[in-house]
């Protein structure tokens, strides 16, 4: 299974009513990036998460559920940051199942679907507990499965 997954995380709670249209989407996106995800036996599930700039976390106890290939499956992973880097003592939890069909049923790529929580504060503006919708997807000539 080792790929690389896009990621975009939104900001949940924004009202976007009255906003240009143009406008809504830069100010729902939080951040993208990649993942890149491998599955050792099952289930168990490890790899990196690549953000912004060198913002760079480990995968670690992570997870699919046992119903491969059948879905809905579920996922779960926490990410930390690596010692020595500015996102030491980061710490994120990943949630959720199988998406479908996204971005559409003419273009269905693999996707999954859930939220990611801030485990520990990073500073001021980004305080522990932060629930924010995530949607991960592969291109369609890539499927691990």
């Amino acid at each position: 299974m080792p790929h690389y997954w896009n990621y975009r995380v939104y900001r949940d709670g924004v009202e976007t009513a009255g906003l240009d249209p143009e406008k809504v989407l830069s100010s729902l996106v939080v951040e993208e990036g990649q993942f890149y995800l491998s599955l050792e036996g099952r289930s168990h599930l490890y790899g990196r998460r690549y953000g912004p700039g060198d913002c760079m976390l480990e995968v670690v106890d992570g997870y699919l559920s046992e119903s491969l290939p059948v879905t809905p499956w579920l996922f779960h992973w926490v990410c930390v940051g690596f010692p020595g880097t500015p996102q030491e003592g980061w710490r994120y939890e990943y949630v959720g199942c199988a998406g479908n069909r996204h971005p559409d049923e003419k273009a269905p790529y693999r996707s999954m679907v859930g939220i990611v929580r801030r485990i520990n504060a990073h500073g001021p503006e980004f305080p522990a507990g932060e629930i924010n919708t995530v949607v991960l997807w592969l291109p369609p000539d890539s499927d691990p499965f």
